[in-house]
């Protein structure tokens, strides 16, 4: 949940934004800075056209959920999320990008039921699986499929396709679709040197750290990691 936390705050204020992206992303740093919670206001003006707005409703959702994690308000963080998740699958036709944010949320929401990890994680591949379908150059979808693969337990099969989809991720453009979303890939980054690091494949782990900060030279997690080397 930390590790997820950082790369969140990392994902911040890097690429060209969606302007409610980049409203959420900003509410988000000050509720930090407030120690309240400022996305609230931001999703009750999305609601106002809920059928239009529903990725970046779930979007601010989400992030509102992390926020009352920091907080230590556990029940409340997992309200947001389940909210966040019901809203995506009220959709009928889900875009691709939609898909992918379902399971992002989906693979997030285990660290609330963890004994339910498993159907979880299913749940999220097919959401992952449903948004390259409809387009197959989502880094989103791919960033997702790499970091549940990434934290699966090895005797599950877990880290035999990290690199393929995070090398895939990686080579994407930020925006699938224009004034779409653009978070996502100093994350890829990030997992893809870690899980080399983790494999002792150390002069790819540095490769891919030092490729992740000429892009995002501010990134925290690529920072400290490239500390540890």
């Amino acid at each position: 949940m930390l590790t997820l936390f950082c790369l969140i705050i990392s994902a911040i204020t890097f690429a060209q934004e969606n302007p409610n992206q980049k409203k959420i992303d900003a509410a988000f740093m000050q509720s930090f800075v407030a120690q309240s919670n400022k996305i609230d206001p931001i999703i009750n003006e999305l609601k106002q056209d809920e059928k239009a707005n529903a990725y970046w409703i779930a979007y601010a959702q989400f992030y509102s959920s992390i926020f009352w994690i920091q907080a230590s308000q556990q029940e409340k963080a997992k309200e947001y999320a389940d909210k966040a998740i019901d809203l995506l699958e009220s959709i009928d036709d889900k875009d691709s990008e939609e898909h992918a944010l379902l399971g992002y949320i989906l693979g997030y929401s285990i660290s609330f039921d963890p004994s339910a990890a498993a159907r979880i994680s299913a749940k999220a591949t097919a959401q992952y699986k449903a948004a390259l379908k409809k387009n197959d150059n989502n880094l989103r979808a791919y960033l997702g499929m790499g970091e549940s693969d990434y934290h699966k337990p090895e005797e599950y099969g877990g880290g035999e396709k990290v690199e393929e989809y995070l090398l895939k991720a990686i080579s994407l453009p930020d925006q699938s679709i224009e004034n779409g979303p653009s978070w996502g890939k100093n994350s890829a980054y990030y997992t893809l040197a870690s899980f080399y690091k983790r494999e002792g494949e150390m002069d790819k782990a540095k490769m891919y750290c030092m490729k992740g900060l000429n892009q995002y030279p501010q990134d925290y997690m690529l920072n400290q990691l490239k500390q540890s080397f």
